[in-house]
């Protein structure tokens, strides 16, 4: 993310696992580097509940749809 208030990188890793009788199961991992310098401080801990609740929302439909 370069431009807007909100700027930094996410970055989603996508890594192979074990999993029960040698099924190859998936682990999804997401980090967040960002900085909220264009965003009030007041506002600043609802952009990052907001963030943290979509990517857990986005994990859940991956998940959902690879079931």
């Amino acid at each position: 993310m370069t431009e807007g208030p909100v700027r930094g990188t996410r970055v989603v890793t996508v890594s192979p696992i074990d999993g029960d009788n040698n099924k190859t199961k998936t682990k999804i991992d997401i980090s967040w580097n960002i900085e909220l310098s264009g965003i009030p401080i007041m506002g600043r801990s609802t952009v990052k509940n907001n963030l943290a609740n979509d990517t857990k929302e986005a994990l859940r439909r991956i998940a959902k749809v690879v079931e």
